[in-house]
Order: structure tokens, then sequence, then C-alpha cells
């Protein structure tokens, strides 16, 4: 348990190390490293791997979500939230303009809703654009402005950690303050 911190349960030949936060339950072969954090309401067994700021907030995890890049489970155990047909609901920050279905997302780049936003270099997203929950963007205080409600499919993530999804596209479908 070296670097870790565990206030929760930690059996059998589970590991804990390099700064991981355990709340919840480790067991089985489970690895929980880099910067990991499992919430109470997580199961984390089996041979799962939990890495790389992943924040395991419900459900259980039995595998290496990240390496085998499961973005359904991901959405759930990150976000708690559920796909459907393969879509998911997500939200973002945004700034009114003076287009009521236009909002601005960073200084320079903006959404419409209900037209696709794809993430690219030349709008400032090169790496994909990160959305969250509602109640992620309440804990974090980030409860300014309007938030925006946005389909994504899963085929279109590239990542699922630190209570983000990183997507390369999505569809802005309402703006609420």
């Amino acid at each position: 348990m070296h670097g870790a911190r565990v206030e929760g349960t930690v059996s059998d030949n589970a590991v804990v190390q390099d700064s991981a936060t355990v709340y919840g339950t480790v067991s089985g072969n489970a690895v929980v490293k880099d910067y990991a954090e499992v919430f109470p309401l997580a199961l984390v067994t089996d041979n799962a791997v939990v890495k790389e700021s992943q924040h395991i907030r419900c459900g259980v995890v039995t595998t290496d979500l990240l390496r085998y890049k499961l973005w359904s489970i991901a959405l759930f155990t990150e976000l708690g939230v559920t796909t459907i047909c393969g879509k998911a609901l997500l939200c973002t920050l945004g700034h009114e303009t003076e287009d009521p279905n236009v909002y601005l997302i960073n200084d320079k780049t903006t959404i419409t809703i209900g037209k696709e936003f794809v993430a690219t270099a030349e709008n400032g997203f090169s790496r994909g654009f990160s959305l969250t929950t509602e109640n992620i963007l309440d804990e974090n205080d980030q409860f300014n402005g309007y938030q925006i409600a946005c389909l994504i499919d899963v085929k279109d993530i590239i990542d699922v950690q630190g209570g983000r999804a990183t997507v390369k596209k999505f569809t802005p479908i309402h703006a609420e303050w």
C-alpha cells in the first residue's frame, strides 16, 4: 500500500499504490494505482486495473476499462451515466450569445443547439472535447453560465477519466441556466 490512502476495504491479493485512494472495496487480484480513486459505492475486483486518475464512483469494475475501451461501463462507473442504444447524455458549460441557440464554450468557439460539433485542431480541441454530468459540475463549483445537455455516441468516446468523458463529437440538444 505504498503511497496510498485506504479508508475502505482491501482484501485478497489486491494492490493499492502510487497515491491512489480507496473509500470503497478492492479485492481479488485488482490493482488501483496512479492517483485513481475508488468511492464508497464502488467495488473493484477480479483482475481489474484502475489507474491514471480514474474515479470509480459506483458499480463493479472487473477488468481494465481503459485498456479494453469499455466506454459504456466506464461511463457508468465513473459518471453514473447509463447508455441506451449506444448513446448517452452529458453536460458542458457555455455562455449565451446574441443568438438564443448559440453558446460560447471557450473564448472563441461556439456550439449550436441541434448541430453536431466535431472536435478538431482548428477549433482548439485536437485532443477531443470533455463532457461530464450536472452533479460533477456542481461538485466542482463549476455551476456558472448555462448547462448544455449534449448527446454523445459511445463510439465517439476517446477516454473516460477523472469524472469526464472526452469525445470526438457531440450534439448539443438543450441549454438551461
